[in-house]
């Protein structure tokens, strides 16, 4: 049985250096299942147990999130997530329970290159959009204006979607055409506030859908940039939503994702 405490104990250790509450549930998803297979305290786990969880996790089968697939092996993604799960707990180990214990001993001796590799920056069968496709895109969603400007923030961002969801109020300058986030990203690396230069026709579809189209917002999200129909921030699935309906309506066969993925990090040109 797994020691509970043991486990709030972990999850203070990742908070405290910065990973993210996803992360931090990926991980312990991992370690849970860790701990039952090897049905051991943790102060009795030993370097091999880990080599034969990494084993195991090379040869077994995943069957979905409800135990309903197809069963198939974890993929290149999952295995790297389990497999950084596993290195992390080794170094709470190290720091909380084999205190007088070289961390050389404790060291995973697997190297992840030896069977896991990492997939392309840009999938193969994944294009970036052209200009003309953008331009469909939004001509689609001129009808909606909050649409409208989530699709302008991502393009001209090329941020992610969580990114772009937790964008408030007073991070946008109209006067000098820039987006700040004043209140930080947090990351394993610390905290970080980026900040964007946008075109002259982006901010004006923010501006216009702060003035016409913005719900009236609920006690706690008067700030927040993007809200739903009930007046509350609006989730990242609703944003991935907004992709996928807006892509479809346009016509424009590409991945979904690949609007703002596959263009990161690139400057954009200005689309009307």
């Amino acid at each position: 049985m797994i020691d509970e405490t043991h486990i709030k104990n972990l999850t203070t250790y990742l908070e405290n250096r910065n990973y993210s509450p996803n992360t931090i549930k990926n991980y312990l998803v991992t370690i849970r299942k860790f701990l039952n297979d090897v049905n051991k305290k943790p102060k009795d786990i030993t370097i091999q147990d880990f080599e034969e969880e990494v084993n195991r996790m090379l040869t077994s089968r995943n069957t979905g999130r409800w135990g309903k697939g197809t069963p198939q092996r974890y993929g290149v993604n999952s295995l790297t997530t389990k497999y950084m799960a596993l290195k992390m707990y080794i170094l709470f180990l190290n720091e909380q329970i084999h205190h007088t214990y070289e961390e050389e001993n404790y060291k995973l001796k697997y190297n992840p290159k030896k069977f896991l590799h990492p997939p392309p920056h840009v999938l193969p069968d994944k294009e970036a959009l052209t200009k003309e496709e953008v331009s469909r895109i939004f001509k689609v969603a001129e009808s909606n204006k909050r649409d409208y400007a989530i699709l302008k923030t991502l393009y001209y961002s090329t941020q992610r979607r969580t990114t772009v969801q937790m964008l408030n109020i007073s991070d946008i300058n109209f006067n000098t055409n820039r987006i700040e986030y004043k209140h930080g990203l947090k990351g394993k690396m610390g905290e970080k506030k980026p900040h964007y230069n946008y075109p002259q026709d982006a901010l004006p579809s923010i501006q216009d859908y702060l003035q016409n189209g913005r719900e009236k917002p609920n006690p706690g999200n008067e700030n927040a940039l993007f809200l739903n129909g009930l007046g509350e921030r609006i989730c990242n699935d609703t944003i991935k939503t907004t992709l996928t309906s807006r892509i479809t309506r346009s016509m424009v066969s590409v991945y979904t994702t690949s609007y703002n993925n596959s263009i990161q990090g690139v400057t954009q040109p200005s689309v009307s």
